[in-house]
């Protein structure tokens, strides 16, 4: 403007509210911040980005509430500031929220639309609501040629209706923008369908990244709390490659993954953790955890011969339940005796005992105690560990001729035989995988069972 090349009467501006700033008090300092950098007066079109607000609060709700805001960029518009006022990323549903209370319409709703994604729905709705539904187009480009050629070339001409027709007619339907990152367990928004008020995003998204990544379909077990858990799951019990692991194990298909703080390796399991999920291709709320990240899905409280203690320990993770950073709890080597004592007293019955199980000590009076009181066993002290491998004095069933008799008759390893035993006998396991072959091969004892003699004679 200051050289001459336009006036600003001439310019359309437009900008947008983010999520940090919807409450009341927070978004005439946001614009002014914003008019201050574009150094102009007033905008002539302000957006809400998102129906988020940040940091999320737990509930059903977003809060500050849209009607909070959107009363406060009505009142832009009576100061002079904004010309008009819109949202982005908005669904019918949410919509008709401010349809219902607003004293001035929504003027644009900036929505994704392209061929692959064409918002048949949305942009009806909006053209019934006299509410542009975004299909001007805003360009992204920052070369030279490119700017040039998208602001003449694609006024000269126009796709021929047969043309326009067959890309409007790909079947293939994907949102590319779909708001992931939003998602939380404890609300407002726990799934797409709570986002986009719709059920077509997630059944996309899904069939487009299983059709890539070729997932396997992860047996899951109903624990006592509701909750459903993975059976099969890898561990993190190596200090070597632990990020590198836990990444190629998501990317591979294991949704469960168990974690130790006594490995010192947290910090490598939560950049991985963080690595997958911006990548998209998996999100927070399909995982389980056990371990340290923004919730934990589960965590095992160890045994003690103290029950004073133990009971006030148990009393102290119901508490971190009711605040939601645990999902579920559980007990780790607790035996009949401890369990009862616990479960006498308990308000949030344990959903878990991880305890050793195997085919070398099956643990059956305890397996059968849990079993009857809804309690799911988790099988841990592995005989197929590294230690066991080394230390020639403990008996590994890996080594056992009845074992590896099995593993050649079915083309396998040991260890599959033993972890696919484990599963066949009522227990998930999260086996330890140090490399991509383990990863692999983990997750092939889902495709087969043990014959029943073979169980048998394992057992």
């Amino acid at each position: 403007m200051k050289a001459g090349y336009a006036k600003r009467e001439d310019l359309f501006i437009t900008s947008k509210l983010w999520n940090t700033d919807h409450a009341a008090e927070d978004v005439r300092p946001a614009l002014e911040a914003t008019l201050g950098d574009l150094h102009t007066s007033y905008l002539d079109l302000y957006l809400i980005h998102w129906p988020v607000t940040e940091p999320q609060k737990k509930g059903v709700r977003i809060d500050p509430g849209i009607r909070e805001t959107w009363t406060a960029m009505e009142e832009l518009v009576d100061m002079g500031l904004v010309k008009n006022i819109g949202v982005s990323n908005f669904s019918i549903r949410k919509l008709e929220e401010i349809l219902s209370f607003c004293r001035i319409r929504p003027s644009v709703n900036q929505v994704e639309v392209h061929p692959i994604w064409r918002n048949d729905e949305l942009i009806a709705y909006c053209n019934d609501h006299d509410i542009h539904h975004g299909t001007s187009i805003i360009a992204k480009s920052s070369n030279p040629c490119h700017i040039k050629s998208n602001l003449e070339d694609v006024l000269n001409f126009e796709l021929a209706k047969e043309d326009y027709d067959r890309i409007s007619a790909i079947d293939f339907q994907l949102r590319l923008v779909d708001g992931i990152r939003y998602l939380r367990l404890e609300g407002p928004y726990t799934s797409m369908n709570d986002l986009w008020d719709e059920d077509t995003t997630e059944a996309w998204r899904t069939r487009f990244i299983n059709s890539i990544y070729k997932f396997p379909d992860m047996p899951t077990v109903q624990l006592s709390s509701g909750h459903r858990m993975p059976i099969l799951g890898v561990s993190t019990w190596l200090k070597q490659n632990v990020q590198e692991t836990v990444e190629l194990s998501l990317r591979s298909g294991f949704r469960h993954i168990d974690v130790s703080s006594q490995r010192g390796n947290e910090a490598q399991i939560g950049a991985a953790l963080l690595e997958v999920f911006s990548d998209w291709i998996v999100h927070r709320p399909d995982v389980w955890v056990t371990g340290k990240v923004d919730y934990l899905d589960l965590c095992l409280l160890p045994a003690h011969n103290n029950m004073t203690a133990f009971k006030a320990a148990w009393t102290t993770m119901e508490a971190l339940v009711d605040e939601g950073k645990l999902r579920c709890i559980g007990l780790q080597d607790a035996s009949i005796e401890q369990l009862a004592e616990v479960m006498g007293s308990a308000r949030i019955l344990p959903v878990i005992n991880s305890v050793e199980v195997h085919p070398g000590n099956r643990n059956d009076a305890l397996l059968a105690f849990c079993r009857c009181q809804g309690v799911h066993v988790m099988a841990s002290s592995w005989p197929a560990t590294a230690y066991m491998l080394q230390h020639k004095d403990v008996p590994a069933l890996l080594r056992k001729p009845l074992v590896n008799n099995i593993a050649r008759s079915m083309g396998k390893r040991p260890a599959q035989v033993l972890i696919r035993w484990a599963l066949q006998h009522g227990t998930s396991v999260s086996p330890k995988a140090g490399s991509p072959e383990h990863v692999q091969g983990i997750l092939d004892v889902l495709n087969w069972e043990l014959s029943g003699d073979d169980y048998r004679a394992a057992d």
